[in-house]
């Protein structure tokens, strides 16, 4: 006999906190620690679910979260970071001829979403933790599923990392005492970048940080894009 054959609708209401998933629901009988999120829900880090990600919760993380383990001469949030990726991984497919662009925009918006949900660990740390990377991938998975997205998108990678390189190149000069040439930062990893070395002109949006409600409707809007194109 399993845990929830075990269960009586009395026990279900002992077990019931009150938060946004329903007691009865199985996923919160699962053997596993969980999260408690901004609106009240259970997310389970190691197993992971669709129903269980929020965008409110999402972008409410990414706009507290500060970039660079917080080691920049002022805040620099993974939401503001991801809104900037997110248009210049737009920019680097146009250039490549890509006319749906849709998908792309909100894969760039949540590519570092699953942080939301685990951590923004530094990547020569990140590199020494065997299991954290499958984590990570289930986690984003389950969030991509949520948005009606496939679960990967390898064809995409290319122009989000190569986005997340540039903006990360134009962070350090902002963020940093530094003047770092482009062509120094990116040495070995041109191929990243369609056009190379054309910076993308009135593209980049300013480093200024934007507010939950804000990233939430580029997310929305970009969700909305996706729908309409029937991507």
């Amino acid at each position: 006999m399993g845990v929830l054959d075990e269960m009586t609708p009395e026990r279900l209401d002992e077990l019931d906190d009150g938060g946004a998933v329903a007691a009865a629901h199985p996923r919160h009988f699962r053997k596993v620690g969980y999260i408690r999120t901004d609106t009240g829900r259970r997310f389970f880090p190691l197993d992971p679910h669709p129903d269980d990600v929020n965008l409110h919760d999402i972008a409410q993380s990414l706009v507290l979260r500060c970039r660079w383990t917080g080691q920049c001469s002022r805040f620099c949030s993974i939401a503001t970071h991801s809104i900037r990726v997110a248009k210049v991984a737009v920019w680097f497919a146009k250039q490549a001829g890509m006319v749906n662009t849709a998908v792309l925009e909100l894969v760039a918006l949540l590519h570092d979403a699953a942080e939301a949900y685990l951590a923004d660990v530094a990547s020569p740390i990140k590199d020494l933790l065997p299991g954290w990377r499958p984590i990570e991938d289930r986690v984003q998975a389950a969030i991509h599923i949520h948005f009606g997205l496939a679960e990967t998108y390898p064809e995409l990678k290319k122009f989000v990392k190569a986005a997340d390189h540039l903006v990360l190149w134009f962070e350090r000069n902002e963020l940093f005492d530094t003047s770092e040439a482009i062509e120094h930062f990116f040495n070995d990893r041109t191929e990243l970048w369609p056009g190379y070395p054309a910076i993308p002109q009135n593209v980049m949006p300013p480093n200024v940080e934007v507010t939950r409600i804000e990233f939430e409707r580029a997310v929305e809007a970009a969700l909305a894009a996706v729908r309409a194109q029937g991507s």
